[in-house]
């Protein structure tokens, strides 16, 4: 991991993480098809909702379609960013954008819960369950402290250190997903496993992702670059877009998900482009 990090080996990390993504896309669109045409792909339980009075608004009614359709943007936007972060940057990975793997890699997390949609796993409390939720968790705790470590470990002076920070990352989001009680019974509306202490794992995101906002805006007064700024909030239309891709079953939230979604990669890689390029 740490020889990947090295420039001369960047653009080779990058073409490697494009192709698995491709792989694992492929072989949960492969499963979730298949499922479908045996009428396996069922529906989650509409019970468990966040928040639950969506469903008296007929705007907001849970839509299967919607759900996978979500879950899949989530999915499809990681080979995209790849390339995108290949195009912006080449071999020359900021750690802005090398913290960016990791939300990649949250991102493509979320395979797990298309799997066990199109399995209908959330029917069943199978190892493979419990083994697809840890998944999750790690992936939604790894996304915005991939942020967090972008903004507080972006210095001149850790540079030289961003492989053992992002070894840091991944253990940390590895530690949470081990330890967090899982209630197979509790299944929501978006095919996810409800983790114990529940409230605590929305606001630990929460924070981490309030952090890494102030930390950008932060880091324009105290480098004194106004773009870091801009970066702030470009994270903030990203990360927004994500979190309403998490929990949209309904049409209208996988719509606003999406475009918020759209907007702030490109968006967001672009200003930190203008950052170590331009200058």
């Amino acid at each position: 991991m740490i020889l990947c990090m090295m420039p001369r080996n960047r653009n080779t990390l990058l073409t490697t993480f494009c192709f698995f993504s491709l792989i694992c896309i492929l072989i949960c669109a492969g499963v979730f098809i298949a499922s479908a045409m045996n009428g396996n792909a069922l529906p989650p339980p509409s019970a468990i909702r966040f928040p639950s009075f969506l469903s008296r608004i007929k705007l907001f009614q849970c839509n299967f379609p919607a759900i996978v359709l979500s879950c899949s943007a989530l999915i499809l936007f990681v080979p995209f960013s790849t390339v995108l972060l290949s195009k912006f940057f080449g071999k020359n990975l900021p750690p802005e954008a090398v913290f960016f793997l990791g939300f990649l890699i949250g991102s493509l997390c979320e395979c797990a819960r298309l799997v066990t949609i199109g399995l209908g796993l959330w029917q069943t409390f199978s190892d493979l369950l419990l083994i697809f939720g840890r998944i999750t968790i790690f992936g939604r705790t790894l996304v915005p402290a991939s942020f967090l470590f972008a903004a507080i470990m972006s210095e001149s002076v850790q540079r030289q250190t961003i492989a053992r920070n992002f070894l840091i990352l991944l253990s940390l989001s590895m530690i949470i997903a081990v330890v967090t009680p899982l209630n197979t019974s509790l299944i929501t509306s978006t095919a996810s496993i409800v983790p114990g202490f529940s409230n605590l794992f929305l606001v630990e995101r929460i924070v981490f992702s309030i952090l890494a906002f102030v930390s950008f805006l932060y880091n324009a007064s105290a480098r004194e670059r106004i773009m870091y700024r801009s970066l702030a909030f470009a994270f903030l239309i990203l990360i927004l877009g994500y979190a309403i891709l998490l929990c949209a079953d309904s049409i209208f939230f996988c719509i606003v998900g999406y475009a918020l979604f759209a907007v702030g990669i490109p968006k967001y890689l672009y200003i930190v482009h203008k950052l170590y390029v331009w200058g």
